[in-house]
């Protein structure tokens, strides 16, 4: 069975919409350069428009993978999937299922951005925990191992 997590519109959106305002932003910087013809002022824009490719790869990247998110669940493993990493959690490895609502996330070390938290993060009582979720901590599952805590927002 797949599992995808509650996507809120405010995720494909959002990044959808600073990738488009920077691209308007790489327009004008284009017409910009195109009316000033050689000079400084032309440089100084082409710079910034080269400055902005790297930001744009992100974004994109970003909404690539915050759509490819899912968890599978077969007889013998729980998958989390999340761009080109897959976390495999062996079933029998699981001791235990906490609601996310009873703890706090101290920090997170990853992608943040609005309905959208996936990195390695540190919970108050459990240690660190392997988050990649798109709702907020009380809504979460964290599936608690020997080895480690792995934190998901599935719809069901």
């Amino acid at each position: 069975m797949v599992f995808r997590p509650l996507l809120s519109r405010l995720i494909p959106l959002s990044l959808l919409a600073a990738i488009l305002a920077l691209l308007g932003i790489d327009a004008a910087l284009v017409v910009g350069m195109a009316r000033v013809g050689v000079g400084l002022m032309a440089f100084v824009a082409g710079a910034l428009l080269l400055l902005s490719l790297p930001a744009l790869a992100v974004m994109d990247e970003w909404l690539c993978d915050a759509l490819s998110l899912r968890y599978a669940m077969d007889r013998n493993a729980v998958r989390i999937h999340w761009a080109a990493t897959t976390h495999v959690i062996p079933l029998p490895n699981i001791t235990a299922i906490e609601d996310g609502a009873d703890f706090y996330v101290e920090r997170v070390h990853g992608y943040h951005w609005p309905g959208l938290i996936v990195g390695l993060g540190h919970l108050d009582r459990l240690g660190s925990a392997v988050i990649c979720a798109t709702r907020p901590l009380p809504e979460q599952l964290i599936l608690v191992t020997r080895r480690g805590r792995y934190a998901v927002s599935p719809a069901d």
